[in-house]
């Protein structure tokens, strides 16, 4: 719970994942409700660091309104950015869903001036198909838009298949 509660505790990396403000405390109630609620809703995948059992990460998963597809989210730990991490854990669950015949598409949105998230987005192979205009009122920003991407399993990639372990 130590290495989740380090994920959400930085202040601008929650504002860039949601727009919702950074927990404060581990022990408030508010943290550890959205703990337990992120554990019983949709998919969830922890990006973790080999050899040192260390979650540096989340990549989460929804069902599109079809079921052929899911929504693919991702929010590494600040002090784990620019390394690769979100592009091989994004990598590693999308090719999952593909094999198993759990998704025919992904789709994914980021803020506009999100630009890391959108360059890693495009390193996967995701394709950008729209805008929402005025999609959410961010509290430092007010209403900014929203980048929708997409990405089937022909869709090429930037970035090298894992290899066979």
């Amino acid at each position: 719970m130590d290495d989740l509660y380090e994920l959400v505790s930085d202040e601008q990396s929650c504002l860039d994942d949601g727009a919702y403000h950074a927990f404060t405390r581990k022990d408030d109630p508010a943290f550890v409700r959205s703990f337990f609620a992120i554990a019983q809703a949709d998919e969830h995948y922890a990006a973790v660091i080999k050899g040192e059992n260390k979650v540096i990460g989340l990549i989460h998963l929804t069902d599109s309104e079809d079921g052929r597809g899911k929504s693919v989210g991702y929010h590494i730990n600040k002090a784990y950015r620019r390394r690769g991490f979100a592009k091989e854990a994004v990598l590693a669950v999308i090719e999952y869903c593909f094999e198993s015949g759990d998704a025919e598409y992904f789709f994914a949105e980021c803020y506009e001036y999100n630009t890391a998230s959108r360059r890693t987005l495009e390193a996967l192979g995701f394709e950008l198909t729209g805008i929402y205009h005025n999609r959410v009122f961010h509290p430092q920003r007010g209403w900014i838009d929203s980048l929708c991407f997409c990405r089937t399993r022909s869709s090429p990639t930037q970035y090298p298949q894992l290899p066979d372990s």
